[in-house]
């Protein structure tokens, strides 16, 4: 019975220590391929104006002017079909994660079955990583290759697409809230001339030159009359 036990556990100490053990050291030290990371950090930063008008505190409540979901924006869009469309420019990145020299663990279609897009862009998602800290603002773009400068060359590029992505936000925010304002600015110079063309219109019809003197004096002469009753 004791030799059983003892049997069992060789068994399983080999299964579950030793083989796993050798596989990882086999994996690691032979077939895997060396793996660069290219990190880099940034924070979006967002001109916050004051607004004087009913409309552009509206426009600034709606998070035009709100840094946080920019940056949101800048992160989705790292990790999009479009920004893949971006790098892998004239196959750009699918050559780079294709090269013979990476092992056929970590290469893209080493079988040649699946080149389509929709799995490159799955295994982008797995390259491409990008973490926001909420508290400090700071968003950290990881990429993750097995060439040191196609990697850096890949994060460079993201991040320019990134920051690309954020002025193109201001920009549209800041032309609608133009526009809006000039609206509102003729809404009230067309308020003004309707209300001096119907105090042109009350004048005439009454006999009025100036409405505010002539009431003032009638005011007072009605403050006298009072006194002297």
């Amino acid at each position: 019975m004791k030799k059983m036990q003892k049997f069992l556990t060789d068994r399983l100490f080999i299964a579950l220590v030793i083989t796993p053990t050798l596989l990882a050291i086999l994996y690691f030290g032979m077939l895997a391929s060396d793996v660069y990371i290219s990190e880099s950090r940034f924070v979006v930063r967002s001109p916050d104006k004051p607004a004087l008008t009913g409309l552009g505190v509206l426009f600034k409540n709606a998070a035009f002017s709100n840094a946080s979901d920019e940056a949101s924006a800048a992160n989705d869009f790292i990790q999009s079909r479009d920004a893949l469309h971006a790098i892998d420019h004239n196959n750009a990145f699918r050559q780079a994660y294709t090269a013979p020299s990476i092992s056929i663990f970590d290469r893209f279609d080493p079988t040649g079955r699946a080149s389509g897009f929709e799995a490159l862009f799955k295994y982008f998602k797995r390259r491409v990583k990008v973490d926001a800290d909420n508290t400090t603002g700071i968003t950290v773009l990881t990429v993750r290759g097995y060439d040191p400068r196609a990697a850096q060359r890949f994060n460079a590029r993201l991040l320019e697409m990134a920051e690309a992505t954020v002025n193109r936000l201001n920009n549209r925010a800041r032309n609608d809230l133009i526009h809006f304002a000039n609206l509102e600015v003729q809404e009230a110079e067309n308020n003004v001339r309707t209300t001096a063309t119907e105090l042109a219109a009350f004048r005439n019809s009454h006999g009025v030159v100036a409405p505010e003197r002539q009431a003032t004096m009638q005011l007072q002469m009605i403050y006298k009359l009072q006194d002297e009753l």
